[in-house]
């Protein structure tokens, strides 16, 4: 086993309580600039192995873009065993712990012989306050 597996740096401290008290879906690089802007400097090369430990650990999801070659990385406060929805306007995600998600799950399965991993799995779209932005203020 890997000594390191449980050694907590106070970079690490600091990019994880950044990404807590951040809910929206952020880049290595936002991370980094947001540190920045508190007062905190951590290296890319930190951000980067951190974000890695954070997701094998469970502790940080990551979503890819369709071509696997831009991540974005979010908390995962210990409830990644459901879907996701993501605003392509703001950023901001949500957890989608409902009933309906579960059937869903369940006809994929049953019907299609298909196992969803719910925790890599993200919907994108336009959440509600960004379509009513988008209404208010026009095309």
């Amino acid at each position: 086993m890997n000594r390191n597996v449980h050694y907590q740096t106070r970079q690490r401290e600091l990019i994880l309580s950044y990404l807590k008290r951040h809910p929206l879906c952020m880049t290595a690089e936002q991370i980094i600039k947001g540190l920045a802007d508190e007062g905190n400097t951590v290296s890319k090369t930190t951000v980067y192995r951190s974000l890695e430990f954070f997701c094998l650990d469970g502790s940080v999801m990551r979503f890819t873009n369709d071509s696997g070659e831009s991540a974005t990385y979010r908390y995962a406060g210990g409830h990644c065993s459901h879907f996701h929805i993501k605003c392509t306007e703001c950023g901001s995600t949500a957890c989608v712990d409902c009933s309906f998600a579960d059937s869903m799950q369940e006809h994929l399965l049953s019907h299609h012989g298909f196992t969803v991993n719910q925790g890599m799995s993200i919907f994108y779209g336009v959440c509600a306050p960004c379509r009513s932005k988008s209404i208010r203020t026009g095309p």
